[in-house]
Order: C-alpha cells, then sequence, then structure tokens
C-alpha cells in the first residue's frame, strides 16, 4: 500500500478523544479533536503505514527509508533507516517493533525482505528474505508486518503473490509460508492465536491459526 503522501509542511495531526480534554470548549459536537501538527521538515514523499512504539514512545513512518517521530518531543528524524548509498531509497511499506530487545522490522519490497534494524542507531544488523517475485512488476512482497508476540513470529504480509511469510524474530529466519490468493494488504492478530488478513479485491477476511501456521491451515473467509 502507497497512497498516502506527506505535505511539504505538516507531518501529521496528533488527535484524542475529546473525554479527556474537558477544557476545550465547542468540542461536544466532535468526537475527536486536533492537539498540534507536527512540521515535516524533510520527511516529504509517499508514505505508507505509521507505527507507535509504545514503549519507545515513537512513531515509525514508512516512506522510501524511514521517518522517526519522537512522541514525547516532537523531533521529527527523515531518513532514520541507514542503508548503502546505492540503495537508499527503498520502498518500505511497514515499520514493527520486534519484542523487546530494542529492535524494529521493516518490510523491504526492493529486496523481497525484511530488514531489522537497532532502534537506537536505525542500522540494519539481519535481513530475511520472505521470497522472489512472481511476476517483475511485483512491489507489495512483503507489504505489510504484524508481529505476533504470543509466538514470537513477525508476519509479513506479501500482497502481490497472496501468501504470508513467517520469520522466527530469534533467529530470523523463515519458518513457513501459507498461500492465502488474491491481493493481500494488512493483517491483524487477535493475541489468542488467529491472524485476520483481508484480500482487498474480493472483500474478504481470511482467519489462520497462528499456531497451525506452518502447516499452512487456513480456516475460513468471510466478507
Amino acid at each position: 500500500m502507497y497512497r498516502g503522501r506527506a505535505c511539504a509542511s505538516v507531518l501529521l495531526f496528533l488527535i484524542l478523544p475529546v473525554d479527556s480534554l474537558a477544557s476545550i470548549e465547542g468540542s461536544a459536537s466532535s468526537d475527536y479533536v486536533v492537539l498540534a501538527t507536527i512540521p515535516a521538515h524533510h520527511a516529504q514523499g509517499i508514505w505508507d503505514y505509521a507505527t507507535v512504539d509504545v514503549g519507545a514512545g515513537r512513531l515509525y513512518l514508512a516512506q522510501d527509508g524511514v521517518t522517526l517521530l519522537d512522541l514525547k518531543t516532537g523531533a521529527v528524524t527523515a531518513r532514520y533507516m541507514h542503508k548503502a548509498k546505492s540503495h537508499f531509497a527503498v520502498p518500505i511499506h511497514s515499520v514493527v517493533a520486534v519484542r523487546d530487545a530494542g529492535v524494529i522490522a521493516v518490510s523491504d519490497s526492493s529486496t523481497n525482505s525484511v530488514v531489522f534494524l537497532h532502534t537506537e542507531t536505525g542500522r540494519p544488523f539481519a535481513m530475511t528474505r520472505t521470497g522472489p517475485r512472481l511476476r517483475k512488476d511485483s512491489w507489495h512482497d512483503p507489504d505489510a508486518l504484524v508481529y505476533d508476540s504470543a509466538t514470537a513470529s513477525l508476519i509479513a504480509v506479501n500482497g502481490d503473490s497472496g501468501s504470508l511469510a513467517i520469520v522466527d524474530v530469534t533467529t530470523r529466519k523463515m519458518t513457513g509460508r501459507v498461500r492465502i490468493g488474491g491481493k493481500l494488504e494488512s493483517a491483524a492478530v487477535d493475541g489468542r492465536g488467529l491472524l485476520y488478513v483481508n484480500e482487498e479485491e474480493k472483500s474478504r477476511i481470511a482467519v489462520v491459526d497462528i499456531e497451525d501456521i506452518h502447516h499452512g491451515t487456513r480456516l475460513y473467509t468471510f466478507g
């Protein structure tokens, strides 16, 4: 998914439910209010998923690289992800925090891989390939990422090839693949062993048992 564009002057809006902002007048007609805008500075261009790392107090914005927003100070670091010059502008679709080890994972569709970075430096230290492209114009393999803490597994959604790649975050090796079919977009886990992934062109949601995911089990679809 590449559907957003960071403006030259503003990166994002910060919003909160008005129930927590009783002192703000005239807010009864709306569920949310704008608290602040944050200058984007050099964080311009197309963008994809935004992910909040609650423990670190950070927001990661997937762009051609990774943009970092410190939620405590409002400081924006463009090009937070360090790569070699020849591969600097890479299409990053998703960024997720992994465990409590000071590590984030990004989906890099230019190399069909998940790249692991140290959170303090933004420097990559490992890469896991999620499989070859099925066609030359594929650029969403992988697309979204989701981390399941119960199984310590990182699930990469290969949007164009319609599959899920399962990565062990300890060994950083791909341990399985599940063929779903269709054009996949985003995924979510429920914390009880199930993963949900949407097939956007068919308006369906596939549900997968994470514990049995290595056997390719697909439970059902609805939608």
